[in-house]
């Protein structure tokens, strides 16, 4: 199967396996989502630094900049953002150096202050064994399969070619090795950022008994932030529990992340989630050590 952007579109293919098989990769959300919390922050110049080599050879960090703040800031502030897909292909990058090059492509259901309902593209491919960026885009949620906007291309979907037709469809979607992944990088985000209000309204009843929202806020504001921004975030462990010292029984997610921050390397992040009586997963806990 070959996906592909616009038929006009010469230098990059994208192309996808029918299936995987093995063990599967990891579905690439917290690395998207590390990044996007530098560009939700304003913090281009360090976000630039993710860029992949071949975007990199293309455009400066002052002119990336200012494509990015001509198509982010209109959006306001980061509401809500879900995973919707995350796919696995090859880049086949044409040019004076042509190129080869695994690819993940993540894409997210993105509510901001000034817009709601969009869809959110980030595009990785791997550069001596590191996945870096090789695009964003951010449109209205689409009607029709996975829309993207590699920079400075024609917008297309992806397509599959059947019997000589190319036709629009849906690529491979990506597991996991860790299913609740995707719940804890959701919600650090919004640490990530600085929303710490955001972040205290998904936790637990019983747990906001212990600790009110302004001494929440006090507390990430003293901790969390002299931290600076995440420079990488992977997930160590997730364990299932029924009970925790001082919490009601219950079904608990207890999630581990090995973190480095600007300012603290070597850190970890334990998440602990517990499951509501109408089946949604909320907040008890959060440490930084």
């Amino acid at each position: 199967m070959v996906w592909m952007t616009a038929a006009d579109i010469k230098h990059v293919t994208l192309i996808v396996p029918e299936s995987t098989t093995g063990n599967a990769a990891p579905a690439g959300e917290t690395d998207a989502l590390t990044w996007l919390a530098l560009i939700d922050t304003q913090n281009y110049p360090e976000g630039y630094q993710h860029l992949a080599l071949c975007e990199t050879s293309q455009v400066n960090s002052q002119d990336w900049a200012k494509k990015i703040t001509k198509l982010r800031t209109p959006l306001g502030d980061l509401v809500a953002r879900k995973r919707k897909v995350s796919m696995l292909a090859i880049a086949k990058i044409d040019g004076k150096d042509p190129q080869e090059l695994k690819a993940r492509v993540v894409k997210f259901k993105t509510d901001f202050s000034e817009k709601k309902a969009t869809e959110e593209t980030v595009i990785f491919v791997q550069e001596n064994d590191h996945w870096r960026i090789l695009s964003y885009d951010v449109q209205d949620e689409p009607v029709r399969p996975l829309v993207t906007d590699i920079p400075d291309l024609n917008k297309a979907a992806f397509w599959k070619k059947t019997n000589g037709k190319w036709e629009p469809m849906l690529g491979q979607t990506e597991k996991s090795e860790y299913p609740f992944e995707s719940e804890a990088s959701e919600w650090l985000v919004f640490s990530d950022v600085g929303k710490y209000r955001e972040s205290y309204a998904r936790f637990a009843e019983f747990a906001k008994k212990l600790i009110s929202e302004s001494d929440y806020v006090s507390a990430m504001e003293a901790v969390r932030k002299p931290l600076g921004n995440v420079v990488f975030r992977k997930i160590k462990t997730d364990e299932v529990l029924t009970s925790l010292p001082g919490m009601p029984d219950g079904d608990y997610r207890v999630l581990t992340f090995e973190t480095e921050f600007t300012a603290k390397k070597n850190a970890v992040e334990i998440v602990t989630f517990v499951k509501a009586q109408d089946g949604t997963w909320l907040i008890t806990g959060y440490v930084i050590q």
